[in-house]
């Protein structure tokens, strides 16, 4: 039998159904399929075209019995055409009907003078139209039959599914086999009982797979990627991406999993190449519609699907569009694989997304114009960028060869047409009159001297520190004016030599552009020299700074000064921690003080981090180094933090404006612009509170911010973000495209310079930035120049470098806790113990390991972990499975020492915390002015002006005056901490009741009577 039997639907009385072509289509599908199933009033067996495999399917052919019409009604779920289905079992189409129809016979009643209503063409679907284009069959293959069972089925992998509160629905179960053919897979899912503690066969609701990550990336504007399969999803967390599937196989996603992506900006659908990954990705797209703002659908350049797309060596933005199926790509006679080649080229011709024109205005999806550049082609998250790219300047070189070779011959052509145009001009000049003729040459006389003069100080200084934009600009220059100045033909010769030895190109004298080396020999002495220079010139501009401070200490004796920076260069020439401990051992001794010796060691560790790189060879006795510790060491902030809270004030006046227009609730706005102003200084926090009156008056004026020109470190550090990872798309474009003016490299270079041009701006022209901030920003052009990335710690003000080390603290917090739950698998992972088990309790080692992030990062403490009780739940839960004693007091010996270590770390990361915390009090302090006594005159008058800018009467001012007039003392002086008792309190009053009641219950866990 090719399908399990099912039993006889019962034998009903003679009619029409048991006659005719009923009759002829049952008795040929049971013959070949086995018995068929009732389901209300169709029947349904296994489809003969698709599921004759041998093996266990759910029945996908439907088909009943029409007696109004005398004919039988077949269909496919899976669309498999009727023609192949009835082919399959030996009948024709003929026999779906009662009585053989005849040519010209009628099957419809119609009066005297009607005629023959003509049929409706058949519609064509865009997963048709696709599969059509890429030379694929319209119907799925059959299964390719492995032969005989060589080993048992093996469980190798289990994905939890989540629902949106992070409680697990179910689980989808991966098998695998070995046959004598190759190896097959199944799958099967189960789902939680809640009542039973465990997991039971069976299917769960329609959620996507990784849904709480995925609800994230939406809410903070991420793309979000469907894949066809879990493995896909993890090889698309592995590229930095966040991707979804749903269970249950390619044609099961349904309405109910599209509903939690509404609100997504773009979704990318990675379809399988098959017949199936096509017509599901056409599934999920229709779907989608309405719901998300941009639907792209692609799929693998090479091989199946993304994991192989990724194997291959492949990039994100190489997956390939789909022609009529992503709204973005236009159906032409090249675009999509096997548009020109028969099926076997279809499977190797592809066009990149990289590579893929916008839409017309005539068919994009939004209305006015040509689609904007999909998001997904950028980079996949610059928030997960690393740190230290240092693996990529290989890569790196290997592109800025091709690129400058590319750019030359645009740049030669272009300085060529210059050089003729110039000629005809002097031909013009000669026919004018002498006077023209003569302003003429003086113009021209200026123009280059201008030229050479700015030549001439580029090629003092060396080319080696001019940007990309003043080399291309110095190379026109020289090539354009050589023929008729000196100095431009020396420079000209001098930048040919300097392309020569930085990017082994060689410029013949007839501007012919040639190569030397082998590519990859390039490369790599491109990518070493690169990242020399940009580590020298940052170790320079340290050195420079630390000299200046040296030289603004007042006392010293001159041979002294001389002598320490002796030993400044001496650090330079080998900057690491030891050195710089030397260095601060000799400013020690030459009495510098502890203030200037700690922003020399802060300015060496900021500007050159390579500075706390360790040689574990040499330095394993060297301290460790991090820029934020050595500056929360010092007595008070390197950069003020009135200058760099301004852009912020100016930012929360536009919205508590906004809230007021709107007539909404402002105490929030107004309790965080109150502490953000207080860091400012006196004469500017009366600006700032003014504004804040001018608007309580009148909400629908228009104001101008009050620091304009001041820059928003933020904004800034996403521009800087943003310059670092389109500039490498844009050189890649153009090596890919083979040519520097094509369109999309252009645009990305574009887009590049743009953000390029703000971080320039804010450079020479912004306010309120440090000089070593400055020196910072032109540091990280030049990197990102030579291929690296911007260092973690951009800026060196307070609020800047706390949050550099609180998402340190979190970051060694998640791996630390990944390393105990890694050990406590291992504990647990043995024959000791069922895998049922193990699965079991899943759950509560998930709590109690989120919990340990916490105290890890400082966000609970140790008391608070233990009144938690997921640990305590953990060892019941344990017990409950099923697990030994022995092995539950090692796990929960283990769990404890973990908790130990964790709350040590959690310790470390709040006295950070507060660190920061108590300097930010201080100079909030420092900077409010004293307050008059209460009820003194001058208090009276505060609080009356101040009732007044209110916008109350004089009645109700006088009645609030009487009523504070009879207090003895303010309700403010009821809780009042000392100056050196760590600051100002930073808990709401109430909240330690509030955490007696209502413990944990934001984790949605019981309060009262726990």
């Amino acid at each position: 039998m090719n399908a399990p039997a099912r039993a006889r639907r019962p034998q009903q009385a003679a009619g029409p159904r048991d006659q005719g072509s009923w009759e002829r289509i049952s008795t040929a599908l049971d013959d070949a399929m086995g018995p068929g199933r009732t389901a209300g009033s169709w029947t349904q067996w296994c489809c003969p075209v698709h599921e004759n495999d041998g093996r266990r399917h759910r029945p996908s052919l439907s088909a009943k019995y029409l007696p109004d019409r005398g004919r039988t009604k077949v269909m496919c779920h899976a669309g498999c055409p009727d023609e192949q289905v009835l082919d399959a079992v030996g009948l024709k189409v003929s026999d779906l009907y009662d009585e053989p129809r005849q040519r010209g016979q009628r099957t419809y009643s119609a009066g005297p003078g009607r005629q023959r209503p003509r049929l409706p063409a058949k519609k064509v679907s865009r997963a048709d139209r696709a599969l059509k284009a890429a030379g694929m069959p319209l119907v799925q293959a059959k299964k390719t039959d492995h032969g005989a069972k060589k080993t048992p089925w093996k469980q190798v992998a289990t994905y939890p599914y989540m629902r949106a509160d992070g409680t697990v629905a179910g689980e989808v179960i991966r098998r695998e086999a070995e046959f004598e053919r190759g190896r097959d897979k199944e799958f099967h899912q189960k789902r939680w009982n809640s009542k039973t503690g465990r997991m039971e066969a069976g299917g769960f609701e329609a959620i996507p797979y990784q849904l709480p990550m995925v609800l994230d990336a939406i809410s903070n504007g991420r793309v979000i990627y469907v894949v066809e399969g879990e493995k896909d999803v993890a090889s698309a967390e592995a590229a930095g991406l966040v991707a979804t599937c749903n269970a249950g196989g390619a044609l099961s996603w349904t309405p109910g999993h599209a509903k939690w992506l509404e609100g997504a900006g773009t979704v990318v659908i990675v379809a399988d190449r098959d017949t199936a990954g096509y017509r599901r990705a056409d599934k999920v797209a229709t779907s989608l519609s309405g719901l998300v703002e941009r639907v792209r659908v692609v799929e693998a350049a090479t091989g199946k699907d993304l994991t192989d797309h990724l194997q291959c060596g492949h990039e994100i933005g190489e997956l390939c569009p789909i022609p009529y199926l992503d709204p973005y790509t236009r159906p032409t006679a090249r675009s999509g694989p096997g548009a020109d080649a028969g099926p076997q080229q279809s499977q190797s011709t592809h066009t990149p997304a990289a590579e893929t024109e916008p839409v017309s205005a005539a068919s994009s999806p939004h209305p006015g114009g040509t689609a904007e550049m999909p998001k997904y082609m950028m980079a996949p998250d610059l928030d997960d960028a690393p740190a230290d790219n240092s693996s990529d300047i290989e890569h790196a070189g290997a592109q800025l060869s091709m690129f400058w070779r590319l750019l030359l011959n645009q740049l030669l052509t272009y300085a060529q047409k210059l050089a003729e145009q110039r000629r005809k001009d002097l031909e013009t000049l000669a026919e004018r009159e002498a006077a023209q003729r003569e302003a003429d040459e003086e113009r021209l006389a200026a123009e280059r001297k201008a030229v050479e003069t700015r030549l001439q100080a580029m090629k003092e200084q060396g080319w080696h520190t001019a940007s990309r934009e003043e080399l291309a600009a110095a190379i026109t220059d020289a090539r354009a004016w050589a023929p008729d100045s000196e100095p431009a033909q020396q420079a000209w010769y001098s930048l040919r030599q300097h392309l020569f030895r930085e990017y082994g190109i060689y410029v013949n004298d007839n501007d012919e552009v040639q190569t030397q080396g082998s590519p990859a020999e390039v490369s790599a002495e491109i990518a070493a020299k690169q990242q020399f220079r940009a580590t020298s010139e940052r170790t320079r501009k340290a050195q420079d700074r630390m000299v200046q401070q040296v030289a603004a200490v007042e006392g010293l004796d001159q041979s002294v000064r001389e002598q320490l920076y002796a030993d400044i260069r001496e650090w330079a020439t080998t900057p690491n921690p030891k050195t710089l401990d030397d260095l601060g051992k000799k400013l020690a001794a030459a009495k510098v003080p502890d203030r200037v010796r700690d922003q020399i060691r802060f300015t060496a560790v900021y500007l050159a981090p390579h500075t706390a790189e360790r040689d574990e060879d040499r330095d394993r006795r060297a301290p460790s180094l991090t820029g934020t510790h050595l500056l929360r060491s010092m007595e008070a902030p390197l950069v003020d933090p009135g200058e760099e809270t301004k852009p912020r004030v100016d930012q929360m006046l536009v919205s508590y404006q906004d809230q007021l227009r709107a007539g909404m609730v402002t105490d929030r706005t107004r309790g965080a612009l109150g502490k953000a102003v207080a860091m400012l200084t006196p004469e500017d926090q009366k600006i700032a509170r003014d504004r804040g009156v001018q608007i309580r008056k009148d909400p629908t004026a228009k104001f101008e911010p009050l620091w304009p020109d001041h820059v928003d470190r933020d904004e800034l550090t996403t521009t800087v973000q943003m310059y670092a990872a389109l500039r490498p798309q844009a050189d890649r474009a153009v090596v890919t495209a083979g040519d520097y003016g094509a369109g999309e490299a252009t645009a990305l270079r574009e887009n590049a310079s743009k953000y390029r041009r703000k971080i320039v701006a804010a450079l020479t022209k912004g306010q309120g930035l440090h000089d070593l901030e400055r020196d910072q920003l032109s540091c990280v052009l030049r990197d990102v120049d030579a291929g690296q990335s911007a260092p973690a710690m951009l800026w060196a003000d307070d609020r800047s470098a706390a949050a550099v080390d609180s998402e340190r603290a979190d970051i060694l917090a998640r791996e630390t806790t990944r390393i105990h739950r890694k050990q406590l698998t291992e504990i647990l992972s043995t024959s000791q113990v069922d895998h049922q088990a193990v699965r079991a309790v899943r759950a509560d080692i998930d709590r109690v390991m989120e919990d340990q992030v916490h105290l890890a990062a400082g966000r609970m403490s140790y008391r608070d972990y233990g009144e938690h009780g997921s640990q305590d739940r953990l060892a019941v839960a344990m017990a409950g499975a099923g697990i030994a004693e022995p092995l539950r007091n090692r796990a929960i010996n283990h769990i404890d020492d973990a908790a130990g270590n964790a709350a040590i770390d959690g310790k470390q990361a709040q006295r950070i915390r507060d660190r920061w915390a108590d300097r930010t009090d201080a100079v909030i302090a420092a900077r409010t002015p004293a307050k008059p006594a209460f009820n003194s005159p001058e208090h009276k008058a505060e609080m009356e002006a101040a009732l007044e800018a209110d916008g109350l009467d004089s009645d109700q001012v006088a009645q609030r005056m009487a009523a504070a007039s009879g207090r003895a003392n303010p309700p403010s002086t009821a809780v009042k901490r000392a100056p050196g008792q760590g600051g100002s309190r930073r808990t709401s009053p109430g909240s330690g009741v509030h955490r007696v009641h209502h413990r944990n219950n934001d984790r949605g866990e019981p309060g009262y009577g726990r």
